[in-house]
């Protein structure tokens, strides 16, 4: 709109482009959507509009809105439909990182990896570690991250992780380091990441065994 800056974060194969409108002094921020020439607006839920994350090829939008000063809620966009996706109030946390075409949301909730299918949540990280999903597949697998509770998330014992049949398995790196990143997931599970030590960093593949 006239007197907005904009920006776009993500498209899909239909064409549709993800973004947010701001104004000059950014006190109004809307997430929105181009389609052959029309802006949707993605709407709200308390006043508060989405702050867009990431796009599938049905058109379903995730993001996140603020619920209390430095705490979000992940939501699902479907339709002019806004979903708040992170159960209970403000007191509980969670943002979302990645979906797939089917519709499933992967990301975190008070500090553990999650994934949401139907805004059906089920937790996925093993007991005493926290962390966070990070990336998904069309078929289901998803990659993320999980450190000690003990810990902060970028301290040295971050480790990678694939969930795959209902399954969670600890990825092994070269030479036992750790500090490990997961950045992306192709169709046949396989993960691409980083492995990290005091001396610098090592893109690395994880391959399907």
């Amino acid at each position: 709109p006239d007197g907005m800056g904009s920006f776009a974060i993500g498209i899909n194969n239909h064409g549709q482009v993800l973004g947010y409108v701001v104004n000059r002094d950014w006190s109004v921020h809307r997430g929105v959507l181009w389609h052959d020439g029309r802006m949707t607006e993605l709407g709200t839920l308390g006043g508060e509009s989405i702050q867009p994350i990431a796009i599938n090829n049905r058109g379903q939008v995730i993001g996140s809105i603020p619920v209390t000063l430095g705490s979000t809620h992940a939501v699902l966009w479907t339709n002019g439909v806004v979903v708040d996706l992170v159960p209970g109030g403000s007191e509980h946390y969670g943002s979302a990182s990645a979906i797939n075409d089917a519709g499933l949301v992967v990301g975190r909730v008070d500090g553990q990896p999650v994934f949401w299918y139907r805004e059906r949540m089920t937790r996925i990280g093993p007991p005493g570690y926290a962390g966070e999903a990070l990336v998904v597949n069309d078929r289901g697998d998803i990659g993320g991250r999980i450190w000690p509770d003990s810990i902060a998330p970028d301290g040295p014992e971050t480790l990678a992780f694939r969930w795959h049949a209902d399954r969670l398995t600890v990825l092994s790196s070269p030479d036992n380091k750790v500090d490990l990143q997961v950045v992306g997931i192709d169709d046949r599970g396989r993960l691409a990441g980083m492995v990290g030590d005091n001396h610098g960093g090592h893109a690395v593949v994880w391959d399907v065994r």
